[in-house]
């Protein structure tokens, strides 16, 4: 046992060798069994080989280091002369690894029982690792994760709902088989710890071009190495190494993850995440994310130690924690790429690509605050006499802010309508006319909408966004301005929006009186309007404002009630059909 045991060790060790040696720079040990792979294909065998080559190469490189054969700068394993030296002395494996075993004591013990060492050594790291997670998570913060102490927000958020979508033409079953299709299309791709990535030139050479239309063209393509869906899969890979028992246990489920992209993004120093989606490739389903491609260069030491300044300030003010047992020391963080999760894309901004290494510490209070911010932007707000203070238009879902409108009842009232009309928002494009806040474009998504565009005020619409991001919204995009005086709004739609404009569903909600009727209603093909009066409106009042859309569109009122939510009182409702 302890003979098959010390040979396969010892030809680990012989070939980290083989490959630190043609990087004088030196390799992270992630990167080491990456080469492995490409150069001994036989190392691509699956997860539990791949914790076996791990281990090897983890214990086995104590004797040489020991050796003075390599040593270890900021995370990365470097060869020394005496090591290239010994390497091409002593070509036999165990010969290799006994002599390097001869230098010291703990050398000699890893050379000669590298099993039973390694399960010593194994035990005694987990639990420093796990320690070291305590004291950088902090023991409230890790109990509030362990055992599901929750804020309201928890529960609530995200509030956009997945969509599920069917890719034709390609069935895998597990990240080996998904990368072998990839290796057939020829197409460049990254392979990391938790996913695989496909940049917007290799995803559009795959079987996965048929969703490609519901994303902006610079989107990159991010598939879990995990099989299952948004709520039945994890983040964090089974096959992933040092990776501590406690971090797995509190990182965060892919609808949180969403949340915490989304809060790097709104501080700058993110990608953005245009979609959590569900991926149907045959029988099995797979979770991915659509993030924005970031082309670029390396960052330089400086620039990586100013971006990640900026990430402990978001530590400083609670709003974000980063994860990992060994914090700012873990390759994951080291200057100058940060393990390839940092680069300067072309407009000169450093950016980290990577999310799962964090947690939201006081995100009640940061949602609170960007909600509020919003205030006194949010137009149709008013001074409530009870509160004694200005108040939002549109409540937010997980945070106890007052509002005039409830997004959430309004909405059950327009389901009930659409159902008994025989339509709906899902899976189509949704053009919001004074989409304030947005937290009815938040609604649809929470419906299924394949993506939501917003028209307000200049000042509203940053607010707009900030807020929707912050409350899991990806599948958004907002224009500022007046839209009365646009001569054609439509054209502020992302390009990759226009094909999906026939059918489209129009939300007019409450603006009518402001604005009118905008004359993109009469040159969309729209499928349906959800329309919404204002309080006091009669309905010979909107029956006339129906009178004149009349003369820009055909179309039916299919059905026509009352809505009351939040503070506001009952005003008119209509679902009005495209003939």
């Amino acid at each position: 046992m302890f003979g098959k045991t010390r040979k396969r060790t010892a030809e680990t060790v012989r070939k980290a060798f083989d490959v630190l040696i043609a990087h004088p720079d030196g390799l992270y040990p992630h990167a080491i069994l990456q080469h492995f792979k490409q150069k001994w294909p036989e190392h691509n065998r699956g997860n539990l080989e791949d914790k076996q080559a791990w281990d090897d190469l983890m214990y086995g490189s104590i004797a040489p280091t020991k050796a003075s054969w390599m040593f270890e700068k900021q995370g990365r394993w470097v060869v020394t002369d005496a090591g290239r030296e010994a390497f091409h002395q002593y070509t036999d494996p165990l010969r290799f690894l006994n002599e390097a075993g001869r230098h010291s004591f703990k050398g000699w013990l890893v050379a000669n029982f590298p099993g039973p060492i390694a399960t010593i050594a194994k035990t005694r790291y987990q639990m420093l690792l796990e320690l070291r997670l305590i004291h950088r998570v902090g023991v409230a913060q890790l109990a509030r994760e362990m055992f599901g102490i929750t804020a309201p927000w928890y529960e609530a958020l995200p509030v956009q709902q997945p969509r599920r979508l069917q890719v034709p033409g390609v069935q895998v079953k597990n990240h080996d088989e998904l990368q072998a299709y990839l290796r057939s299309r020829g197409v460049k791709y990254m392979a990391g710890g938790h996913t695989v990535y496909l940049p917007p030139d290799s995803w559009s050479q795959t079987a996965f071009a048929a969703i490609q239309k519901f994303y902006p063209p610079t989107a990159g393509l991010k598939i879990i190495k995990n099989p299952g869906g948004v709520n039945d899969s994890n983040y964090v890979h089974t096959s992933h190494h040092r990776t501590s028992k406690l971090h797995q246990k509190i990182t965060y489920h892919h609808g949180h993850l969403s949340l915490v992209s989304n809060t790097l993004y709104a501080q700058g120093i993110g990608p953005r995440l245009y979609d959590l989606v569900e991926l149907q490739l045959g029988d099995q389903v797979w979770t991915a994310n659509v993030s924005e491609h970031i082309e670029g260069r390396t960052p330089t030491h400086a620039e990586t130690e100013a971006g990640l300044d900026r990430i402990r300030e978001l530590e400083a003010q609670r709003t974000i924690r980063v994860t990992i047992p060994d914090g700012y020391n873990d390759e994951d963080f080291l200057p100058p790429d940060c393990n390839k999760n940092a680069i300067v894309g072309r407009d000169g901004k450093w950016k980290y690509v990577d999310y799962q290494n964090f947690l939201l510490v006081d995100y009640e209070n940061y949602l609170k605050k960007v909600a509020l911010e919003s205030t006194d932007d949010s137009h149709f707000g008013d001074k409530s006499l009870l509160r004694g203070s200005r108040y939002l238009y549109q409540s937010v879902p997980g945070v106890a802010v007052p509002g005039k409108r409830n997004p959430e009842e309004r909405m059950e009232t327009l389901t009930r309508m659409m159902e008994r009309a025989g339509v709906t928002v899902k899976d189509r494009l949704v053009l919001d006319v004074g989409c304030n806040v947005g937290m009815m474009m938040a609604q649809y998504l929470k419906q299924g909408a394949m993506w939501c565009h917003g028209w307000d005020l200049e000042n509203v619409t940053p607010r707009t966004e900030k807020l929707l991001q912050a409350i899991g919204c990806t599948r958004f995009s907002v224009t500022g301005g007046d839209i009365v005086q646009h001569p054609r709004p439509e054209n502020d739609l992302p390009q990759f929006l226009h094909s999906h404009l026939n059918g489209c569903a129009i939300s007019y909600l409450a603006v009518h009186n402001w604005i009118g009727w905008v004359g993109m209603l009469g040159r969309l093909p729209w499928s349906f309007v959800i329309f919404e009066g204002h309080e006091n409106d009669t309905d010979e009042h909107n029956r006339k404002s129906f009178d004149i859309l009349r003369k820009m569109a055909r179309f039916e009122v299919a059905e026509y009630g009352q809505v009351q939510d939040g503070d506001s009182e009952s005003r008119a409702t209509a679902i009005l059909i495209r003939k």
